[in-house]
């Protein structure tokens, strides 16, 4: 693929987001950059419910990174235009319902399908002595 011209500015990635992560909470400090005056053991025997363990992080003021929640450069600011804005004519944003590669797999194996019968039916052969097969017992 060639590049023939560079898309707007304000599309392209910034570099903060090449920046190495920030330690996590878990290294002695909490989110609000207190330090820790004692966790519960609860936090470190999760239950296996995601939404109630996160829940009791939280509340001991532990930062947690759920992925429930976009991340701050992902929230589009209020006097941003929609991202549909940006399309060319013609194109929308969406799903159709087909899957096409799984579409174009599926007629493949039907194109296959059918010109293995053809070719039994030109040379009058039956499936078994198209494609011999040995019974081993």
């Amino acid at each position: 693929m060639m590049v023939l011209r560079e898309g707007p500015a304000n599309m392209l990635f910034d570099d903060a987001a090449n920046d190495p992560p920030s330690p996590s909470s878990s290294q002695g400090t909490l989110a609000d950059g207190e330090d820790e005056e004692g966790i519960d053991d609860a936090v470190f025997h999760p239950t296996g419910n995601r939404a109630e363990d996160i829940a009791l992080v939280r509340n001991q003021r532990l930062e947690v990174d759920d992925d429930n929640e976009p991340a701050p450069k992902n929230v589009p600011e209020e006097n941003q235009a929609p991202i549909t804005m940006n399309l060319y004519p013609g194109q929308t944003w969406g799903w159709d319902g087909i899957d096409q590669q799984e579409l174009v797999i599926q007629t493949k194996k039907m194109q296959v399908s059918i010109m293995i019968r053809i070719f039994m039916e030109n040379c009058g052969l039956t499936y078994f002595q198209a494609f011999p097969c040995r019974l081993v017992i």
